[in-house]
């Protein structure tokens, strides 16, 4: 059971951050999601280096990493 995520599959991930929502849009073949995250109350970011975390039991390779802003 790997939820949305499967083993061997690729997908495409899209975050957009606005002063007040996180959105992340996860689409694979078969399946795709949007996520949201409310940040009215998280202290805004000015600075320093973009991460990517996931959870300890799973393994990824990511290509095609890109930032920007408007």
């Amino acid at each position: 059971m790997t939820g949305l995520f499967r083993p061997g599959e690729t997908y495409q991930c899209c975050a957009v951050e606005t002063d007040d929502d996180l959105f992340f849009q996860v689409r694979g073949e078969e399946a795709g999601d949007v996520f949201h995250w409310e940040l009215e109350d998280v202290q805004p970011l000015s600075h320093g280096r973009v991460g990517i975390r996931h959870m300890w039991t799973r393994c990824s390779r990511y290509a095609d990493f890109k930032v920007w802003t408007l």
